[in-house]
């Protein structure tokens, strides 16, 4: 080891570093030096980042070194390669926090500069799926995730569901004679079918002969006067059988199959006059939910995400949102990934965060959680535009068209 580099203050005596007090050593004829500085460090690839090593320990693994006193990507960004960031592992140079940050976060892999969506995964640098061919992508969690059969929906954290799942039968009794809605027991979920069929008959005397009925109704048909004080929805044939679900009246009869609505299924005679017929009528009902979690919406999981490896994000609709969050005190720390998604936010520009907002509007109230913070996705989606708008009205400004 040459003699401007002995790792402590020494005697440097020849090639050799000996640890001698300074009378010690010009006794001996040497002279004392200092430890070497410590200096940062860069590949001269651009590959690597810098770190901070001594100016020995860099020439013997062939780096550079630049008088600085601290590793700060932008500081570096005029005399190395990216400022010392790492493209092929996508990422950039942030000159706000002067930190290099990866693009993707989790879970979208980095794959030769290129974040995958988070429905593909890199293998051998490229970005493929990681559910076969006929299966869909479903993310559980931020992380998890699963695929899908094609009979199978998404449904976000309760993971692939059965896409038609039918219930029980039930059996219920309507007497023609009472004049009152019959209570199924059945409750209908959104978008589904329901089935319904029905036997049985009933009957009373007519104006001029009796009248029997089956669950389609009168037979023979008493005139369209006759009777029509008795009827609860007055389209229908007289006792034929009818339902409603949410209060909306629909007609049964002997066999219906649709989609009536979603909530408590009641069923009924068509008559009100209790005291002209007798007999009851029993309805089977059993549904197919065909949506097993309508209100679920899977979010857009986007495409990938090729950028400059040589950009120094400082502005943008991610550097807006993070300065608007800072003024109501809510800082990123070394620890959250905000530093990455705000960087990923400037890399889409203005015009691929408006489609995303759903998807950013999920970033901050995961963050919020984390922090147990109240989060209302109204007001973080009006924060989320209101970035946007910023970021849109200083883009004349820095030639950025996105």
């Amino acid at each position: 080891m040459p003699c401007d580099c002995c790792s402590t203050v020494a005697c440097c005596n020849g090639s050799s570093c000996e640890e001698k007090t300074k009378s010690q050593c010009a006794t001996a004829g040497g002279t004392t030096t200092a430890s070497c500085a410590s200096l940062t460090c860069v590949d001269d690839a651009g590959e690597k980042p810098c770190t901070q090593e001594n100016a020995c320990s860099c020439a013997a693994k062939g780096k550079r070194t630049i008088n600085l006193t601290t590793c700060n990507c932008s500081t570096l960004a005029a005399s190395v390669a990216h400022g010392g960031c790492r493209p092929r592992y996508c990422e950039v140079c942030d000159e706000r926090t002067g930190s290099c940050v990866s693009v993707c976060y989790a879970p979208r892999q980095c794959c030769e500069g290129t974040c995958c969506p988070i429905e593909q995964r890199c293998t051998d640098g490229e970005c493929v799926n990681k559910c076969g061919t006929g299966t869909t992508f479903c993310q559980g969690n931020f992380t998890a995730y699963t695929c899908c059969q094609p009979n199978q929906k998404c449904c976000g954290a309760e993971g692939c569901q059965p896409r038609s799942t039918t219930s029980a039968t039930v059996t219920v009794t309507i007497d023609v004679g009472q004049d009152a809605w019959v209570d199924t027991g059945v409750t209908i979920p959104n978008d589904t079918t329901v089935i319904i069929t029905a036997t049985g008959g009933a009957s009373g005397p007519g104006n001029t002969a009796p009248i029997s009925s089956s669950p389609n109704g009168t037979s023979p048909v008493p005139p369209e006067s006759a009777f029509s004080e008795c009827k609860v929805k007055g389209s229908e044939p007289l006792l034929r059988l009818i339902g409603e679900v949410g209060g909306a009246p629909f007609s049964v009869g002997a066999s219906y199959s649709g989609k009536p609505g979603s909530g408590a299924l009641r069923l009924r005679a068509n008559s009100t006059c209790t005291d002209r017929f007798t007999g009851s009528y029993e309805a089977e009902v059993r549904y197919v939910t065909n949506d097993p979690c309508p209100d679920y919406a899977p979010a857009s999981v986007g495409d990938p995400v090729v950028f400059d490896a040589g950009a120094h994000l400082h502005c943008g609709p991610g550097s807006e949102l993070k300065a608007l969050l800072r003024q109501v005190g809510i800082v990123a720390s070394q620890t959250c990934s905000c530093n990455a998604r705000a960087a990923q936010m400037d890399v889409w520009g203005e015009r691929e965060c408006l489609k995303r907002i759903p998807e950013i509007c999920g970033w901050l109230k995961e963050e919020a959680e984390k922090r147990d913070l109240w989060f209302f996705p109204p007001a973080g989606a009006a924060l989320i535009l209101a970035a946007i708008s910023l970021s849109a009205l200083k883009r004349p400004f820095r030639g950025n068209s996105k």
